[in-house]
């Protein structure tokens, strides 16, 4: 299928005053209203399909076709992508471990455009699940007690998956996730008020208070298997908020870009300021490059979902942290027109900038992302098997999740190293081999360097990272997430665009590694990336590595 398909058949959302436009998504935001009528649009458009495995009757195939989804939607309102996604988290948990009887029942609902949510943490614990105390007692049905809090669509979620407590003495064991029907519950329930939120303010994000609720469905993977089952679902969703954060970049470059095109300023455009150029060149880059790596890393769920637990960490933490530097970049671009919640394309950089601040702390925050990381050290240094190379050719078929093949935590992970490798290997006859051949070998060195001290330093308990655990964890994920883009940008066929020109991997590889590029070859890498960019903008096509260089034409036509 046509990786923009979605953006085909939303138009552009900085023209026009329908939903699904910057226009419609700011007026939105400063009433903290929840886009409905963009939901109802993506509903109709059939846009659930694609969070239902094929197997039971959706769309949901290889995951990096949902991760264009998830970016198509990122464009016009983080908020959108935020509340009508949600929905994938609710459902995951039947899908990736659920009976056969639940699949079948929560993809019903979501094939019927029922927003379901997930209702796993408290006001007084966060993100240490261990101590949630919302419980859940007798049997057939069961009686869920407690108040969940900071819920995402908890008011419009029709059903919710509850993590909750069944032992009362705790531990891993000792937690269930139960899939909760409102119906089944009237007036033993109540939702919390909507909270104020900084970013997304438009997004349902409240509470609910179960007082004796009854729950008929069994626990999902049974009994006991609570915080199992989420671990193996923060996996998957891991691997597809990245896309939420490429999707919401790519609006603002646009925005940013054609700003600087128009803006005169001392006699001349913004774009002959010599360090604008650089600093929109670069970001561009940045975009492009943890474009590729996202892709590569939803593609792991299908073609490699043993490696995935520590991927989805390195691109949970990385992907949002560049969107954010990317974004600082661009402000200064824009100048005091980035902090205008009116004006160009409606004022809708500033509410960019609010809402990717929070994409770092859905699904595990930063600290817990780099945790994960670090405690993968020694695994690493087992992992001399890299992925299969399906995992970097984009959007070729590839087989189904296999639920059975995600590891929590895995036993041997390829790192950054053995991709940095195998991507110099492959770089014979590839444009820029000459100066990426030294990078990718700088890479691999800096990477093992790495491995190596974090192997040595991490503790054997998360709760004891050191600041110093942190800073390794946080570089190594920077190398790795640039040693996936090289492996795409090598398995890229030559007439795919800045995948094929690769002025984008060489501009990341060297602020990753701080490599001194000669200045006319960088001069001429930001000058045709630009000149792409601005193509993309006139011809109304995403910034996106899957495009024809010469015509800017969608590669990977409809099926």
């Amino acid at each position: 299928m046509n990786p923009f398909w979605l953006d085909r058949a939303l138009g552009d959302p900085a023209t026009g005053d329908g939903p699904g436009t910057f226009r419609s998504a700011v007026e939105l935001d400063e009433r903290d209203e929840f886009p409905a009528q963009a939901a109802s649009q993506l509903d109709a458009l059939g846009v659930p399909r694609h969070y239902v495995p094929s197997a039971l009757g959706g769309e949901l195939g290889s995951f990096d076709g949902l991760a264009s989804v998830l970016r198509a939607v990122a464009r016009r309102d983080v908020t959108l992508a935020v509340g009508h996604g949600k929905t994938i988290l609710g459902s995951q948990p039947a899908f990736l471990s659920g009976d056969s009887e639940m699949k079948r029942d929560v993809a019903r609902r979501v094939l019927a455009g029922e927003p379901i949510a997930l209702a796993l943490t408290e006001r007084g614990n966060g993100s240490d699940l261990l101590s949630s105390v919302v419980h859940a007692h007798g049997v057939s049905p069961r009686r869920l007690h407690g108040e969940k809090w900071l819920i995402n669509n908890a008011t419009r979620g029709s059903a919710m998956c509850v993590f909750a407590r069944t032992r009362a003495e705790g531990g891993p064991r000792g937690f269930s996730l139960l899939f909760a029907d409102k119906a089944e519950m009237p007036g033993a329930y109540a939702t919390l008020p909507k909270i104020r939120t900084h970013g997304i303010r438009g997004a349902d994000i409240s509470g609910i208070r179960f007082e004796e609720a009854p729950c008929s469905a069994a626990p999902i993977c049974g009994e006991g298997a609570g915080l199992a089952v989420v671990l193996k679902m923060f996996i998957v969703t891991r691997l597809l908020i990245p896309n939420v954060a490429v999707g919401a970049l790519d609006s603002a470059l646009r925005i940013v870009l054609e700003f600087a095109r128009a803006r005169a300023l001392y006699g001349a455009s913004v774009l002959r300021i010599p360090h604008a150029r650089d600093l929109l060149a670069d970001a561009i880059a940045s975009h492009l490059a943890t474009e590729a790596a996202v892709l590569a890393g939803a593609r792991m769920l299908n073609v490699a979902p043993g490696h995935a637990t520590f991927w989805s960490s390195v691109l949970k933490y990385h992907a949002p942290a560049r969107a954010e530097h990317a974004l600082r970049d661009l402000a200064l671009v824009f100048g005091a027109r980035h902090y205008l919640r009116e004006g160009d394309a409606s004022g809708m950089f500033q509410k960019i900038l609010r809402d990717v601040a929070i994409l770092g702390v859905f699904d595990g925050n930063m600290l817990v992302n780099l945790s994960n990381i670090a405690m993968h050290a020694s695994a690493l240094e087992r992992g001399d098997l890299a992925p299969p190379d399906a995992a970097f050719r984009l959007f070729e078929p590839s087989p189904e999740l296999d639920p059975a093949k995600l590891a929590i935590v895995a036993a041997r992970v390829a790192g950054a190293e053995s991709l940095a490798v195998r991507a110099r290997e492959r770089l014979a006859g590839r444009t820029h081999d000459d100066v990426l051949r030294p990078m990718l070998d700088r890479l691999a060195a800096q990477s093992a360097s790495v491995r190596r001290e974090m192997a040595r330093a991490t503790p054997s308990a998360p709760s004891a990272m050191t600041s110093n655990v942190v800073r390794l964890a946080s570089r190594y994920a920077d190398l790795a997430a640039a040693a996936l883009a090289a492996g795409v940008f090598v398995h890229a066929g030559d007439d795919a665009v800045v995948a094929g020109a690769g002025d984008w991997l060489v501009l990341t590889l060297a602020r990753t590694l701080d490599f001194d590029l000669p200045l006319p070859l960088a001069d001429d890498c930001r000058e045709r990336l630009l000149a792409y960019a601005f193509a993309a903008i006139d011809a109304h096509t995403p910034l996106s590595i899957l495009l024809d260089r010469g015509t800017s034409k969608e590669r990977h036509e409809s099926s």
